[in-house]
């Protein structure tokens, strides 16, 4: 608002009021400001103001929410659920907020596409290239991991996806843990996902006894209708093989890939992350009804 009536030339003052101190937080990161606002509460009601503009990030309803009873449309969150954070902590969630009708932009990397609002932040690296004169080569180095808002992200940016950190140990044996996984049909469930990462690479193990191996790229192939089905696999994979996974779409099929050996991939695996690189940001010309979740002690 402030820059289309800067865009207009129209005089005017800004006054931000808040009283969510997380909110202010996430607003200068988006912002690069540092602002102390006033609390709304307790803001004077009988001033006169021209204009009042609200907003918060958020996501369209099929967007898939990591929970503790696996993975949900954030349309189904209420409070009471607990969901993973961008920590790869879970915490409780508070509040689920219906935002209205909003303009959609997409978000498209190797293994999701985000269907999301304009101001929303994401936890990103950026890749960066370095000439260096002695190899006649460029280096790449990635920079620290910053909030970003959709607007401004570009392909040179990557996606940070939390791998979950529970490591809750399971009294069954290898042998058994790889059986287990040899005879799984449907989605991992939580439990199995919070085992350790050497317990959850032997059921692996056996789970991928019957799925295609190619000797060529050294890399399984997991084909399913079932879109959620393979986000538990990938975050069951980056946490028992820390490597990093990819999802494509196959007209009825969605297909998961995993590379066993150092191949280079482009998404990679660093500080509890997989990061993902961004393959595309659009604005589209879709307007659909948006929802947002506040969490305890994590919320971002």
């Amino acid at each position: 608002t402030t820059q289309a009536l800067n865009n207009q030339s129209i005089p005017h003052e800004s006054v931000f009021i808040e009283f969510n101190p997380k909110v202010v937080e996430i607003s200068n990161l988006l912002h690069d400001r540092n602002d102390h606002p006033k609390d709304v509460r307790d803001y004077n009601s009988n001033e006169h103001f021209d204009l009042v503009v609200a907003g918060a990030p958020c996501f369209t309803a099929n967007m898939r929410v990591y929970t503790t009873l696996g993975y949900k449309s954030i349309k189904e969150i209420t409070p009471g659920y607990e969901v993973m954070t961008h920590t790869g902590n879970f915490q409780k969630v508070l509040n689920h907020f219906e935002n209205g009708v909003q303009n959609i932009w997409t978000i498209k990397t190797n293994s999701t596409i985000l269907e999301t609002t304009q101001n929303h932040l994401f936890w990103t690296t950026r890749k960066v290239k370095t000439w260096n004169k002695e190899k006649r080569n460029y280096d790449i180095s990635f920079s620290d991991p910053e909030w970003v808002a959709t607007d401004k992200l570009t392909v040179s940016h990557y996606i940070g996806m939390p791998i979950n950190t529970r490591a809750d140990k399971s009294e069954l044996t290898d042998e058994e843990l790889f059986i287990k996984g040899k005879w799984l049909y449907k989605a991992i469930k939580f439990d199995v996902l919070n085992l350790p990462p050497a317990q959850l690479k032997k059921y692996l193990e056996g789970y991928f006894t019957k799925c295609f191996f190619s000797e060529r790229d050294q890399s399984w192939e997991v084909k399913s209708s079932n879109y959620d089905k393979l986000l538990s696999l990938g975050q069951a994979i980056v946490k028992a093989f820390n490597k990093p996974y990819t999802i494509r779409k196959s007209r009825s099929w969605f297909i998961l890939s995993f590379c066993i050996t150092d191949k280079k991939v482009h998404s990679f695996i660093k500080n509890g992350y997989m990061w993902a690189p961004v393959r595309e940001v659009k604005q589209t010309e879709r307007e659909e009804k948006v929802y947002d979740i506040e969490v305890d002690n994590d919320h971002s």
